[in-house]
C-alpha cells in the first residue's frame, strides 16, 4: 500500500513538473513584432565570477528564439528530455529519460527508468506501474485543450522578459533567454538555451534559490500516441 501511494505521489509530481515546466511561458511571453530587432550593445554580465556568460539588456522589439520555438507547436507535441528523478522508494536516479506526449486533451508522461508513467484523458487519470505490470485508474481527468500549455504568447511580454545572451553548458556555448515566471513576485525565473541551429537543448528552473537544469533530446509534433496506451499484460490495481 505504501509503495502504491509513493508511486501517485511521485506520478502527481511529475506531472505538475511537467506543466511547469512547459508552461512557464503561459501568458508571459514576450511580442514579437515584424521589425528588425534594434541594435545593442553587450552589458556588463550579471554574473561576473561566470566570464562564459555574456547578458544584453531588455528590447521589446527583440526576435526572440523562445517566442519563435514555441509557437509552432499548437495542441499536439512529443518531449523527450533528462532529468534527475527518484523511484517509488524514493532512490535518485540520475538522468533519467523521461518522455511526454500531448495530443488536443489528452496528456501521457512516462518515466521508464523509475518505473511509472501517467496518462490523463477527458475522465480520467491512469497510474502506470511498470515494474509491478499493474496500472490504477482514477476519476478527473482534463477538460480543457493542452495547447494552453503555451499561452498568449504576447500578453506581459516586456515584463516576463528578462535577459538573453550567452552561457556554456558542458563545455559549449549556448544562446539563452530568460523569462519571469510570476510577474507579481518576480522571483523565480525559466531559462531556455539554444543550440547555433535554433533547436531547444535546455530548460532551467531557478525556484526559491534552487536550480534545475534539464537536457532535451527531442521536441517536436510528431506525438508517441503509444504512450496514451495501457501496456500489454497489465492488470488494473487499487488503492484498497
Amino acid at each position: 500500500m505504501k509503495k502504491t501511494l509513493n508511486i501517485l505521489l511521485i506520478s502527481i509530481l511529475l506531472l505538475m513538473g511537467t506543466y511547469m515546466l512547459t508552461g512557464c511561458t503561459n501568458n508571459e511571453q514576450p511580442n514579437v513584432t515584424d521589425n528588425p530587432a534594434t541594435p545593442i550593445a553587450p552589458a556588463t554580465p550579471s554574473n561576473p565570477s561566470t566570464p562564459s556568460e555574456q547578458t544584453y539588456p531588455i528590447n521589446p522589439v527583440l526576435n526572440l528564439k523562445t517566442v519563435t520555438f514555441f509557437t509552432t507547436f499548437s495542441d499536439k507535441y512529443y518531449m523527450k528530455y533528462k532529468s534527475d528523478v527518484e523511484d517509488i522508494n524514493g532512490q535518485p536516479i540520475k538522468n533519467a529519460i523521461i518522455e511526454i506526449s500531448v495530443d488536443g486533451k489528452k496528456m501521457a508522461t512516462n518515466v521508464q527508468d523509475a518505473g511509472y508513467g501517467i496518462i490523463v484523458n477527458e475522465t480520467d487519470i491512469i497510474y502506470i506501474m511498470h515494474n509491478e505490470k499493474m496500472y490504477m485508474i482514477m476519476e478527473g481527468g482534463s477538460s480543457e485543450n493542452n495547447s494552453n500549455i503555451f499561452g498568449d504568447l504576447n500578453k506581459n511580454a516586456t515584463e516576463a522578459f528578462i535577459e538573453s545572451g550567452n552561457k556554456e553548458i558542458n563545455g559549449t556555448s549556448y544562446y539563452f533567454e530568460s523569462f519571469y515566471d510570476n510577474l507579481t513576485e518576480k522571483t523565480n525565473k525559466t531559462i531556455f538555451y539554444f543550440d547555433n541551429n535554433d533547436k531547444l537543448k535546455y530548460m532551467e528552473t531557478i525556484a526559491d534559490g534552487e536550480n534545475s537544469l534539464i537536457e532535451i533530446v527531442e521536441f517536436n509534433t510528431n506525438v508517441k500516441q503509444s504512450l496514451f496506451n495501457i501496456p500489454s499484460g497489465y492488470t488494473e490495481g487499487s488503492l484498497y
